[in-house]
């Protein structure tokens, strides 16, 4: 299974620069693009890739993690030189959508990575599940053998749309 999802964030998502200049920004997002491969056996679900791209100041940067072997990932950085801490070699752990904190472990400048994961819950912090809103179902109901124009608000014309469209 593939997605992705771009979205705009309410206030551009600035980076400061992760390696000791305060008050630099290295750049300002306005707006953020995710896509994940997730893949599934019988008994295991996995993700193969995540990436964040985005672009600022007239560049565009790509961050994720690919999958180099079971349960082993890389970082990937596109646009940007990501520098690995001397003598951390080993592969990265992935959850679905967010860095591992091992990140900021293996990588001097890589910090800001947490902040586009907290952008994407942040915007799925928003969306919220509306069940369905029907009418419980009745013994019976009145039919004028009128077309309804829809099946109402709450789907309480829906029994008499049946018989028209079965015609």
């Amino acid at each position: 299974m593939s997605f992705s999802l771009d979205w705009k964030v309410p206030h551009p998502l600035e980076i400061a620069y992760p390696q000791g200049k305060p008050q630099q920004i290295l750049f300002s997002i306005p707006a953020v693009q995710f896509a994940t491969r997730i893949l599934g056996t019988d008994n295991r679900i996995s993700v193969e890739k995540l990436s964040y791209s985005l672009r600022a100041n007239g560049n565009s940067y790509k961050f994720g993690m690919n999958c180099i072997e079971e349960q082993a990932y890389d970082l990937i950085a596109q646009g940007y030189e990501i520098q690995r801490l001397p003598g951390q070699n080993w592969p990265l752990p992935v959850k679905s959508y967010l860095f591992p904190d091992r990140v900021n472990a293996y990588y001097q400048n890589a910090s800001f990575l947490s902040q586009l994961v907290l952008a994407f819950e942040e915007i799925f912090s928003k969306i919220y599940y509306l069940g369905p809103l029907r009418d419980y179902p009745s013994r019976r109901y009145l039919w004028t053998g009128e077309p309804p124009q829809d099946v109402g608000q709450r789907g309480e014309l829906a029994i008499s749309a049946l018989p028209l469209s079965s015609k």
